[in-house]
């Protein structure tokens, strides 16, 4: 089991990626009353063994509204911009 805020949530789906010394992980816990929530942690090396965390928890309820906001952000990023902001940089 995995934890989330110190207390034991099993995964249910997981993934994760790196760029440089910033990791993201994106998961999906189940709760104790069996509602799922995402769980999305960002994690950046600062020193061999330092590491500065940020964590946004997401209940499933509010799960629409949040990608309903972030997919028009994104649409607007894309209509102003272009692709940009999507492209892989080496």
């Amino acid at each position: 089991m995995e934890t989330a805020h110190g207390t034991q949530y099993p995964n249910v789906d997981s993934k994760s990626f790196s760029h440089g010394k910033k990791h993201y992980f994106i998961d999906v816990k189940k709760a104790v009353n069996d509602s799922c929530f995402l769980l999305i942690t960002s994690s950046e090396q600062y020193d061999t063994d330092k590491f500065h965390r940020q964590t946004v928890q997401l209940r499933e309820e509010d799960l629409a509204f949040f990608v309903e906001a972030l997919s028009m952000v994104l649409s607007r990023m894309t209509a102003d911009d272009g692709a940009r902001f999507f492209e892989r940089r080496k």
